[in-house]
Order: structure tokens, then sequence, then C-alpha cells
């Protein structure tokens, strides 16, 4: 364990990075049992590879309270694992994991402030963790699926992909790209759509709802995109440059199903 990766998540929980991955202590209450879980199986590879590269006296770790996330930086290879504390979920063993997030953003040192701002350093300045852009540029988010089968009773047919759904809230005002790929094929396919900005004005008129209770600058859309492949596992992926507020709520495949494969 690294002395530098320790971090307080609430009153009743410690992250901290070892040999086998991040891993969480939690106070036992109601009975005896380990309170120790690795919360990084996702991407053990991953994280363990460049963990290993890591040179003595590179790892960097903070805990922003704000919003709820836990970031491990290694330093000398410019990469960060940002740990999404607020929405833990179980896999199939039903063990307890964050989504977690890996960023080209490696600040020499972190400090979290006593009023909640969550600091950095490196190459001669101080900056804040905050806003919508990386120091006035856009943010690039690019999201792919593990691959995906379609259920126990699908795993075995081939399905033909017709269309890709997706419920995105934001404000953007430019392109989303989706990307597909079957059978473990690396080369994604793609689909490039416009997104229009809200124009902010009241949705339901200034005399009734008045201006402001039912406007503004985000709105929830829906979006089905066409989408053409048969295979028996899918991939499926969203990508955006982004400087506003960008959320991914929903992910759908709409398929036939084919004959077994």
């Amino acid at each position: 364990m690294d002395q530098q990766t320790v971090q307080p998540i609430g009153e009743t929980e410690l992250l901290y990075l070892s040999l086998t991955g991040v891993q969480s202590l939690q106070r036992v209450i109601q009975e005896r049992s380990n309170p120790t879980a690795t919360v990084s199986k996702a991407i053990t590879t991953d994280l363990m590879t460049s963990y290993r590269a890591a040179a003595a006296g590179t790892l960097r770790s903070a805990y922003d309270e704000k919003e709820e996330v836990y970031i491990l930086t290694l330093t000398d290879q410019s990469i960060s694992y940002a740990f999404d504390t607020s929405s833990p979920y179980g896999d199939v063993a039903d063990e307890h994991l964050y989504p977690v997030f890996k960023w080209d953003l490696a600040p020499s040192s972190w400090s979290a402030r006593e009023n909640g701002d969550l600091l950095m350093g490196g190459a001669g300045n101080i900056y804040k963790y905050s806003g919508l852009t990386d120091d006035g540029t856009s943010i690039a988010i690019d999201y792919e699926s593990p691959w995906l089968e379609l259920g126990e009773e699908l795993g075995n047919r081939l399905k033909i992909l017709k269309r890709i759904g997706a419920i995105i809230f934001t404000s953007l005002d430019g392109n989303v790209v989706y990307k597909w790929s079957t059978d473990f094929d690396t080369a994604l396919q793609s689909y490039s759509k416009a997104f229009s900005a809200p124009s902010g004005a009241s949705e339901w008129g200034t005399s009734l709802w008045g201006t402001d209770e039912w406007s503004g600058p985000i709105s929830l859309t829906i979006t089905r995109i066409p989408a053409r492949a048969t295979g028996q596992y899918f991939k499926v992926g969203i990508s955006a440059s982004v400087d506003t507020s960008f959320s991914i709520q929903q992910v759908e495949l709409f398929a036939k199903i084919g004959r077994a494969a």
C-alpha cells in the first residue's frame, strides 16, 4: 500500500492502492467479516500494468467531496483514474465496484481544502478542479461498452442490428458520434448526429408558467440512429467533444434475432 494513495471517503470508508488494485476498507458494524473489497476489478489489468511501470514516488491521490470522486494519479505516465464513489454497483458476483474513468490529466500534486475546493499543481501553476473545460479546451468524451451478448437466452444466436438509441442529457451544440462493432472486430463503424443547444426560452410560455420555472440551457434528448451489422457479440460507443454538461443516461440496441451461431 502506498501512503500517497490513501483517502478517507465519508466517515466510514478508506480507499487506497494495493498490489491487487484499489481497495475499499470499511468499518465492520454488524458482523465480523473481511471489511476490504477490490473496487477496481473492471480495470485490473490496465491499472496494474500502469502501477508496475510507475517510478517510485510518482503516485498521488485526492478525494473531491463535492463530486464524490476518488482520483488516483501516476504523475510520470500522465494518467489519472477517477472513481465515482456516488454510484456503486454490483458485478455478476454481486461484489462492490465503482464506475471508473481514465484521464490523461496528471498534476504533480493535489490539495483538498476545507471549503471543498480541490486544487492541483504542476508546471509552476496552481489550478482549481472545477468547470466544464480543461483550462478552456473542450473535453473529449469517448464511451465504449464491453462486448455484449444481449442476454443468456440469446447468447448463441446471431443478431441483426437495425439501429441504436440513446438518451443524452446535454446542452451541446455540436456532433455526437455513435459507434458499433461485432464479434471482437477492433474496427468500429460510426454515424455522426448533430445536436443543437436549447434556446433557453420558456417551454410553457411567459404568462402561464413563468419564464424560468420550465426553461433552461440543458435538455434531455432521445435519439435513434440507423446501424447495420450482423453478429453474435456487439460493442457500442458514443464520443463527443464537449465544453458543457454531457451525460449518457441510456443506450439501447434494436436488433432482429437470427439463426443459431
